[in-house]
């Protein structure tokens, strides 16, 4: 589901598979950001009034319309969580030795 978010997105596909290799191992935390949580709160919420307002919610339609809402934690760099993801993955794909 994810390279096809980000091919939707229009993610540099050499990019996303680097991203998704690095992801094959995972670690589970607790947060202490209030900032985080927020966020994740806020998308949430989102995420359950898109559903209430779509008798037939296709998830990858989800995923795309959230990634078009403005974020405030990216409101100094890209705005939204999809622009955000390709602007990421494009400097990536520029520099493919780079790792976060």
């Amino acid at each position: 589901m994810c390279a096809e978010i980000a091919a939707n997105l229009g993610a540099p596909r050499s990019a996303v598979r680097g991203e998704l290799n690095a992801m094959n191992e995972q670690t589970l935390a607790k947060t202490v950001s209030r900032g985080v949580l927020g966020t994740m709160n806020e998308f949430a919420h989102l995420a359950a009034n898109y559903r209430s307002m779509h008798d037939d919610v296709d998830l990858l339609d989800l995923a795309l319309w959230l990634a078009r809402v403005t974020c405030s934690p990216l409101f100094s760099r890209e705005g939204t969580p999809g622009d955000e993801l390709r602007a990421q993955l494009a400097y990536l794909g520029d520099n493919p030795h780079t790792r976060r």
